[in-house]
């Protein structure tokens, strides 16, 4: 690994000179991370890019450096399909995200990854960082809406890929944050777990809701 070590020393140079991390100026950062992107796509496995980034997170480095390295790293583990070590890299880069808007998408994105790890009370406390970091707080109803929509479409993907079990839990969660008032779509949901009851087995839990529609 002779070329990581070249651009951690680089991003080493960056700074040696200079009290104050965040001074760095953007033009030598974006270059920084050109030079990251250009070794890790030289390397033919996740784990192997995935060990360069940490390393390099170990050095001194500037904010915007670190966070691309989170991201980077979260995107990794995203690909690989370790969603609870992508959901912990997307948290940190939120973490020093210096913009409203930053961090309210990173933290959707730790969001994201606790969903489709079927880690919902993680899910749940990412969502409430998503929410605080919401610059205006009448938009922090968008936010639940945007987590709603996940949980759906995670929902729609297992049922579409017969992970039944999974469904009905993202289902069941959909139906737990949203009020009576939304009616069409508390219908549209226990219509599908009708079903997905009958073919696991709940027959009871089947008819239980059926008979719930028809009231």
């Amino acid at each position: 690994m002779e070329d990581s070590h070249e651009f951690i020393k680089s991003a080493e140079d960056l700074i040696d000179k200079r009290s104050d991390r965040d001074a760095v100026s953007s033009e030598k950062v974006e270059a920084e991370k050109q030079k990251i992107l250009r070794v890790l796509a030289s390397k033919n496995s996740d784990e192997v890019r995935i060990e360069i980034l940490e390393r390099l997170l170990k050095e001194r480095l500037p904010k915007d450096l670190q966070k691309f390295a989170l991201m980077q790293i979260a995107s990794l583990h995203e690909r690989k399909n370790w969603l609870s070590n992508a959901a912990k890299y997307y948290k940190m880069a939120a973490e020093i995200s210096v913009t409203y808007r930053e961090r309210e998408d990173l933290f959707m994105k730790e969001v994201e990854m606790f969903i489709k790890a079927i880690m919902y009370n993680q899910a749940d406390e990412a969502m409430k960082k998503a929410i605080e970091a919401v610059a205006n707080p009448k938009n922090r109803d968008v936010i639940k809406e945007r987590v709603i929509q996940l949980y759906l479409n995670e929902a729609r993907m297992n049922e579409m890929n017969e992970r039944r079990v999974n469904a009905i839990k993202t289902y069941e969660k959909v139906l737990s944050m949203i009020g009576e008032s939304r009616k069409d779509l508390r219908s549209q949901i226990m219509s599908k777990l009708v079903v997905l009851y009958e073919r696991v087995g709940k027959v009871r839990d089947s008819i239980r809701l059926r008979d719930s529609l028809k009231r």
